[in-house]
């Protein structure tokens, strides 16, 4: 294909595309109007030969075309976007500009009061717009173009496209209403006979304790299942039940709502939150700025 009959435009407006997935969406995010992004796709079906998107329940889900081409696209848009930049300094305190972010929710509950302590004082122009990792995880929605940067357990294999750097460790105890029985000693038999509460965020992923169990030849006994981690130190006083989570999240509710605190009673390895990003800002001087900051607030944790 000779470039010189290419519209550069046209790849922005496919990134757009594939962030938003909507025309009108992905037409404000790049200045367009509906019919001039409408417009635009269709020169894209012609460039690429392809579909691209297909309309369905709502939302425009991108063809296997689009989703191959869109690491290349996106890394070429930065690298055009640094080449004109040159080395243009970053200054958060005179900065604005908008963050997607990608945090489980533990990782939310620990860093955005620190986050936001330190934007408020030093990039009062900075703004995040947090994305939840709950049905998709961070690494797939950085992949995908939909954050630029995801907060959360990660996959130790991940596409060769994105980067990752551990922020912290954290490890998932037992937790149930002040004075339960079983609390006084947390053996496994007490653990597994006591009715629990779980989280289960995402009906398809299996939580880690379970897998484990799973492979001890034992399951718990499920009582009552809800989609956050937050809800469980609220829910379990005046119930017989347990409930697990993340120790940070224990020790800051157990003294609030009236909880005991326990180890598991069986082996259940730490896991590490990791920060992912696509490569192709790993030069953004506002990420850097960015991933920076995080890394030194989570190392306060």
């Amino acid at each position: 294909m000779n470039l010189s009959g290419v519209d550069l435009n046209l790849l922005l407006a496919f990134d757009a595309l594939m962030a938003h997935r909507s025309v009108t969406r992905a037409g404000l995010a790049v200045g367009l109007t509906q019919p001039a992004m409408s417009n635009a796709l269709a020169r894209l079906r012609v460039l690429f030969d392809d579909p691209l998107f297909i309309r369905g329940g709502g939302t425009m889900t991108p063809t296997a075309r689009a989703q191959a081409a869109h690491p290349a696209v996106r890394t070429a848009l930065a690298q055009i976007e640094a080449a004109l930049d040159g080395f243009e300094r970053f200054e958060p305190a005179r900065a604005s500009r908008v963050f997607q972010v990608a945090m489980a929710e533990d990782a939310a509950f620990y860093l955005l009061p620190l986050l936001l302590a330190r934007l408020a004082k030093e990039a009062p122009g900075i703004a995040l717009k947090l994305h939840s990792t709950a049905q998709v995880p961070a690494a797939e929605l950085v992949a995908q173009g939909t954050v630029e940067l995801g907060i959360a357990p990660t996959p130790r294999r991940l596409p060769k496209e994105l980067l990752a750097r551990p922020v912290y460790r954290e490890r998932v105890v037992c937790i149930a209403r002040r004075g339960h029985p079983a609390m006084r000693k947390l053996t496994l038999a007490r653990f597994l006979a006591a009715p629990h509460m779980i989280v289960l965020p995402n009906v398809r992923t299996p939580s880690r304790l379970d897998v484990a169990l799973a492979k001890l030849g034992h399951a718990r006994r499920v009582a009552l299942s809800v989609p956050h981690f937050l809800m469980l130190p609220s829910l379990l006083p005046g119930t017989d039940m347990l409930g697990t989570v993340a120790e940070r999240v224990a020790r800051h509710f157990a003294p609030i709502v009236g909880l005991d605190v326990r180890p598991l009673p069986f082996a259940l390895p730490h896991y590490e939150s990791t920060m992912v990003w696509h490569r192709s800002h790993d030069q953004d001087a506002g990420h850097a700025w960015l991933r920076r900051l995080i890394a030194a607030e989570a190392g306060k944790l």
